[in-house]
């Protein structure tokens, strides 16, 4: 079970909004505490003592919104919430629901004293007292203020999810008591439909974990034509997985049918669909359903931690998945292929906008590439900058001014003594390509067009220094310039080609979202899972553990 301890960010969604919610939405009197005062009087205790002792618990259980629970009570000078003239009132049993329910989200019921509030509230609807009811109050509480923040941000509070509530929330609020726990909370989580079916699939996960038999395939490489023993045990792994349809029995050749279905699974796995069982295929095929469960689970607290609202228009890249995809108004308009950042440096996890794009752009060179890979190739190959377009450049007093490298010896300059800027001109050849998109952002990373178009060719797609490139930036660009169309036209390859710099300012800025999916749900509703590339869902998973753990 996970030890509860003091949200050290306090209130933000959940937790401020509830306390004035619970305080001042006009709940019902506690009659019971105004003819017994002893109720009060426990829960002022309690509250004193966890606050005082924080190795204390309540009922055996450590609370997590203790800061909370200490404003609100005292908000109320210490009148019960959940009771009214000695019993719990329907609500408490309604949260106990939801809480029972919370591995449908994801989520963890312990994380949330489902045992101690089975045995709680069972106790005080046939016996209550003071005590009891006491007890049953703050942990009924701090359950509805972590369940609700850790639906609404994430159980690790990360990403940009900590914004200001929007302005339904409070009457959303208001509903907990007037309109029951479930149909309000049941709100607090993403809204977006991708989440939905994602949660789905969870649960479809989650059966098949309990009816999988793991066995391995026997031999090496399978293909269409194969028949045997190996064949038998593919044809039952992909019936398994859902990917191959029909009766089968067991025994028939790597035909066109099992072809089509083992093309099928390597799709919405991300691997090169070449219809061949090679070490790649094999791998993800052993890949056993508790895995994927899990995995899912991590991609449901990921989505936590995204904006409440995306945007009416908004692009999404998907780092583990290499795509980008813009969506207009819930449907998606365009989808390509990006390449990302290498496990070495890799692409970071983000909101932003993109406010400009710039043609032509020129490549200024960042000090780390240049001293630990452009430096060695000029030491072997002094013409390496004129052959590749770049400048060398140095800030002096005087301003910023161009150095022949042949002046330069570069087997004396290192890395710790490179008093020198490299930029690219704008051409064919710059690394960035024709266009680049500004998007403000902590990290300098932007996305940009780029002349290695064969890479886009690759299943595994991470290979740049954290910024992302586009298989298609001319339809991006138009897209975002639909509603500019005098700007539209600068985009034209007569303008492209003659290499001027220039910066267009979008009208209409759109939200983007740099996300790490392992996996998801697409309209069609085919589950796809993608390999943890920077191993992140690992460090999620140990994350989550030593939440568990404190």
């Amino acid at each position: 079970m996970r030890r509860h301890a003091i949200d050290a960010r306090g209130l933000n969604f959940s937790g401020r909004f509830l306390l004035a919610f619970l305080f001042c939405c006009s709940l019902p009197s506690n009659g019971y505490a105004n003819g017994d005062a002893a109720l009060e009087n426990i829960i002022r205790g309690q509250l004193e003592l966890v606050s005082t002792r924080p190795d204390s618990m309540v009922h055996g259980e450590y609370l997590s919104a203790l800061e909370d629970l200490v404003s609100l009570y005292n908000a109320r000078s210490f009148a019960a919430v959940w009771s009214r003239d000695g019993r719990l009132q329907p609500q408490s049993g309604e949260l106990l629901s939801v809480i029972q329910g919370a591995s449908r989200e994801g989520l963890d019921p312990h994380d949330y004293h489902v045992e101690s509030l089975e045995i709680l509230i069972d106790q005080v609807r046939h016996k209550p007292d003071p005590q009891s009811l006491a007890e049953s109050d703050l942990i009924l509480t701090d359950a509805l203020l972590t369940y609700s923040k850790d639906l609404q941000q994430g159980r690790l509070r990360k990403g940009n999810n900590l914004e200001a509530v929007n302005a339904d929330m409070r009457s959303l609020l208001t509903s907990v008591f007037s309109d029951g726990v479930g149909l309000s909370l049941s709100l607090f989580g993403p809204a977006s439909p991708a989440y939905a079916r994602l949660r789905e699939a969870l649960q479809h996960y989650r059966l098949l974990s309990e009816r999988e038999i793991l066995f391995s395939i026997p031999g090496s490489t399978l293909k269409k034509g194969d028949a045997g023993v190996a064949v038998a045990a593919l044809t039952r792994r992909l019936t398994f997985l859902g990917d191959l349809h029909g009766e089968s029995g067991g025994n028939e050749p790597f035909d066109e049918t099992i072809e089509q279905a083992l093309l099928r699974f390597q799709g919405r796995h991300g691997l090169q669909a070449d219809g061949i069982v090679g070490p790649e295929t094999r791998a993800a095929l052993a890949v056993p359903m508790t895995k994927r469960v899990s995995q899912i689970e991590y991609n449901l607290e990921r989505w936590r931690w995204l904006p409440h609202t995306l945007g009416s228009r908004y692009i999404t890249v998907n780092i583990a998945g290499f795509t980008l995809e813009v969506t207009d108004r819930t449907e998606p308009v365009l989808r390509m292929r990006v390449i990302v950042g290498k496990p070495s440096q890799q692409t970071p996890v983000f909101s932003s906008t993109v406010t400009s794009l710039v043609l032509n752009p020129y490549w200024n060179i960042p000090h780390s590439i240049a001293t630990r890979e452009i430096l060695p190739q000029l030491r072997s190959n002094p013409g390496y900058l004129e052959q590749n377009n770049i400048r060398l450049l140095q800030v002096r007093n005087i301003g910023t001014i161009e150095i022949d490298p042949d002046t330069i010896n570069w087997h004396d300059v290192s890395g710790s003594n490179f008093p020198y800027r490299l930029r690219q001109d704008p051409g064919p050849g710059n690394a960035l390509g024709r266009i680049k998109f500004f998007l403000p952002n902590p990290y300098s990373v932007f996305i940009h067009d780029t002349p290695a178009k064969s890479l886009f060719s690759r299943a595994i797609r991470d290979f740049s220094h954290g910024c992302v490139r586009l298989e298609k930036p001319f339809e991006l660009a138009l897209f975002l310039l639909k509603n500019q169309p005098e700007r539209a036209g600068q985009l034209s390859t007569a303008i492209l080609a003659q290499a001027h710099n220039r910066q267009v300012d979008l009208s209409q800025p759109i939200p983007i979202h740099m996300v790490y999916r392992t996996a998801w749900v697409d309209l069609q509703g085919i589950v796809n899972f993608r390999r943890d590339i920077y191993r992140r869902d690992q460090r999620l998973a140990l994350a989550l553990e030593g939440m568990s753990l404190n």
